[in-house]
């Protein structure tokens, strides 16, 4: 990130039925964006999951980001309908 950039930092914040990749397919997003990733915490109860990730990003880049989680989110809930 450049320095003297607009930094936004963004909270996300996933629940649902838990599947291997959820965690690994977002920190791949967020990484392929060039966003930092401050802090996270996971939970597994009974295979459903609720993650949280604290990010920090330039400004610009930040729509791209959630367009990128929301696309791969919706993705991830056609495959369990379909299970």
């Amino acid at each position: 990130m450049a320095k003297g950039s607009n930094i936004e930092l963004i909270m996300i914040s996933i629940t649902g039925a838990d599947q291997p990749g959820v965690t690994a397919a977002l920190s791949e997003i967020i990484a392929s964006h060039d966003a930092q990733i401050l802090d996270i915490g996971q939970a597994d109860i009974h295979h459903n999951l609720s993650l949280g990730m604290l990010i920090k990003t330039e400004s610009c880049r930040s729509g791209d980001i959630l367009v990128a989680i929301i696309t791969s989110v919706i993705g991830l809930i056609a495959r369990l309908m379909l299970l």
